[in-house]
């Protein structure tokens, strides 16, 4: 079947869904459906969807009365899905409107790219004695290459699904990319980037974090897992994660064997020092 198969999964925001799925429904392309997992009995939210269901690109709807997080949705689509690429867009992102075109246009031009992601940071974000050298271009595509992309606003080809399996019990997102990485597929962000608007960005217009209070009150799961408590501090995080992912290594037996429980350890033991780590 042509076109995308896309899945939102939503939990307690009504006003970052009001404007992430209504963004998701207008703009993604004729051919694409759209699914729609909610976590929880969060009824605000549960409403906005609702409104959105008689959209013609509505394709499927879920409702999981307890939050069972990240993993069964993913699931849910992988297995279920039958277009021809597949993607995951959070709740509180806006992708640019042509971000399948853009995206599924260098999936096809070259076979060899695995999962292709949306740039979440800021312009001023960007590194260039960083990034430039993992810059690479296939088949007129640049791509600044990452043997992971963020689980949002991302597209692969869904045959992928067939060669590497969906996710494994507790594996994540993450780790699925580095096994399509280490079968030989190059990830990594589209180059000039496809934007996403993540509104937990406090420098995004449409964020809800406007104060420390607010941002208290609203806290992701991010931020109350490294001791973040102010939009100050949540702000900091944001960019040093921008730094960390252009300056990730390119070796892949970083991610695998020893090294990469030693890196997991470090970064628990960063974590329990200071209530911040890297990616």
């Amino acid at each position: 079947m042509p076109g995308a198969d896309l899945l939102m999964i939503t939990f307690r925001r009504p006003q970052y869904v009001e404007l992430s799925l209504r963004s998701l429904l207008e703009t993604c392309p004729a051919d694409s459906r759209v699914w729609v997992w909610h976590n929880g009995d969060d009824q605000a939210t549960l409403d906005v969807v609702q409104s959105m269901r008689e959209h013609s690109r509505f394709h499927r709807f879920h409702h999981s009365e307890r939050n069972v997080g990240l993993h069964d949705p993913i699931n849910w689509l992988w297995t279920e899905a039958e277009g021809e690429f597949v993607s995951k867009i959070d709740d509180d992102c806006i992708l640019e409107p042509d971000w399948v075109e853009r995206l599924s246009a260098a999936l096809t031009a070259y076979d060899r790219f695995g999962v292709l992601g949306s740039w979440r940071f800021q312009e001023e974000d960007y590194r260039p004695e960083l990034a430039e050298a993992k810059l690479a271009t296939y088949e007129g595509h640049t791509v600044l290459r990452n043997h992971w992309v963020q689980g949002s606003g991302f597209l692969f080809r869904r045959e992928l699904i067939n060669e590497f399996g969906a996710l494994a019990a507790d594996e994540t997102f993450t780790r699925w990319c580095v096994r399509v990485a280490r079968g030989g597929y190059v990830n990594g962000w589209l180059f000039p980037f496809v934007h996403e608007d993540h509104m937990d960005d406090p420098r995004s217009p449409n964020t809800l974090y406007t104060n420390d209070d607010a941002f208290r009150a609203l806290r992701p799961l991010s931020a109350i897992a490294t001791g973040v408590n102010s939009v100050g501090d949540w702000l900091e995080q944001t960019r040093r994660d921008a730094i960390d992912v252009q300056r990730a290594s390119l070796d892949l037996r970083n991610y695998v064997g020893w090294r990469f429980r030693r890196k997991n350890a470090i970064r628990k033991a960063r974590r329990t020092l200071t209530g911040r780590a890297p990616w």
